[in-house]
């Protein structure tokens, strides 16, 4: 029996970007009796089995920002998108291996396959699922191009280029441009404060808060690429519109954020603290929204994958060289960047020969699965508050004011088995041991789950 799934995915629907499972894995591919087909023949992985070799991010062969092809069709009014016609009923009957996710919804009528959204949200209605949306406010007709692999997409993100782009001149590794999924754009100019060489003066091609100018929101038109935004005619790093501006600088006595603390104390120096200080819960001098293991400490920041999710706190080696990014919500409590709320509120589980799991069986995992991020307790008090609330835009005025409530969410692992979905053979059946499928033959097939296939196949569940 799989994990009972349709009861305990509350939470899920308040997703808003996520990472989706390898397609090769699990049991969609089985024949009628549960085994894998025989176009899947057991071999050792190759590039082709790579999630990453067919999808993932986008960019081009020079690692430069694709915009042409990223077929945005978003109005970036405030008001709500048109709703598209409705679309045609789903059929009333369908194999089981149509429901992967077990949401009730088959694939041909599922807008996010791979994750259990029985609610189908699309807040802009691009047919792209809230819950898998790199852009969930944004139409487009592409969901596929993130250049920095930081979980958002292009037409979203406010620094959407490879960060090694953004460096013109060498600097010490603390103030380098880092392929960060924090949003803030303190002057509202669409190039975000971590990758903005003026971040307190707008420089780009007329988007700012100021007189004449028009603050930038996600869906509005922005060439990175284009010379008039973030000129920087001398390449020191320093944009011309703030070069010479009492504090803008790379010395550990200047402060180039603004944020009011000295660059050599300031634990993120290219993301402005919005507290007085960078909340570093794990205590190795980086700030949660630059560090890519908020709650592991890792001086060294190794990131072989480019995900922002550091080789230190991957949950599992298979994972080191997939790209499985944290996903974006919006919830009206957060703190570093963290959204205060949790993956298991005791909604019910069981292991694959249908026994219950409760809180005590699952392993010990990234904050925000089974345990608030740390300083979430004390935030949700200050609140009064018990639970953070995921928020729509109907309960900030907008699309566009969502992004001021974005904040992180573990990397996917729907059975809390400790086994991210990007790696995990079975997503959707708890197995902290992820191991393999072996056939009656006694033959091995290293992509495809021990608890998915064979006798646990949802065939032979029927």
């Amino acid at each position: 029996m799989t994990v009972d799934r349709r009861a305990r995915w509350a939470w899920t629907v308040a997703f808003v970007v996520g990472c989706g499972g390898d397609s090769s894995q699990g049991d969609d591919d089985t024949t009628s009796d549960g085994e894998p087909s025989t176009s899947d023949a057991p071999t050792t992985t190759s590039a082709s089995d790579d999630p990453d070799s067919s999808g993932g991010a986008d960019s081009s062969s020079s690692g430069e920002v694709e915009t042409s092809d990223e077929g945005s069709v978003s109005d970036t009014s405030d008001d709500p998108p048109d709703p598209p016609d409705p679309p045609l009923p789903c059929a009333e009957d369908w194999d089981c291996k149509e429901d992967r996710d077990g949401d009730d919804k088959p694939l041909s009528c599922d807008n996010a396959p791979d994750h259990t959204n029985p609610d189908q949200g699309d807040m802009d209605f691009d047919s792209f699922g809230d819950i898998v949306d790199l852009c969930p406010t944004v139409q487009s007709l592409n969901n596929t191009l993130d250049s920095d692999k930081d979980g958002v997409g292009n037409a979203c993100d406010t620094c959407p280029r490879p960060s090694a782009l953004y460096q013109v001149v060498p600097m010490p590794a603390r103030y380098e441009v880092r392929n960060t999924p924090a949003q803030g754009d303190a002057d509202e100019d669409g190039v975000g404060d971590a990758c903005d060489n003026c971040p307190l003066v707008p420089n780009c091609l007329g988007y700012g808060d100021g007189p004449g100018l028009t603050p930038w929101v996600p869906g509005l038109p922005l060439d990175p690429e284009d010379p008039e935004c973030n000129a920087d005619a001398n390449l020191d790093g320093i944009g011309d519109a703030c070069a010479g501006d009492a504090g803008v600088g790379f010395a550990d006595a200047d402060d180039f954020d603004g944020d009011g603390i000295d660059n050599g104390d300031d634990a993120c120096p290219r993301i402005r603290a919005a507290d007085g200080a960078h909340a570093d819960p794990d205590g190795d001098g980086f700030g949660t929204e630059c560090d890519v293991c908020p709650f592991v400490a890792d001086p060294s920041q190794a990131d072989d994958d480019g995900d922002f999710i550091g080789d230190a706190c991957e949950e599992h080696l298979g994972c080191v060289d997939r790209d499985n990014p944290r996903p974006l919500a919006f919830y009206d409590v957060a703190v570093g960047g963290y959204c205060c709320t949790t993956y298991y509120t005791g909604q019910a589980f069981e292991d694959p020969d249908g026994m219950p799991l409760g809180a005590e069986d699952f392993p010990a995992s990234e904050p925000g699965l089974l345990e608030l991020p740390p300083g979430c307790d004390a935030a949700l008090a200050d609140a009064g508050v018990a639970s953070a609330t995921a928020l729509g835009p109907a309960d900030v005025g907008g699309l566009a004011a969502l992004w001021s409530h974005v904040c992180l969410l573990p990397a996917w692992d729907q059975d809390l088995d400790a086994i991210p979905d990007a790696c995990d053979l079975c997503e959707f059946a708890f197995d902290p041991s992820n191991a393999p499928y072996v056939d009656d033959n006694g033959m091995e097939w290293p992509n495809y789950g021990a608890v998915c296939n064979g006798e646990y196949s949802c065939d032979a569940q029927r």
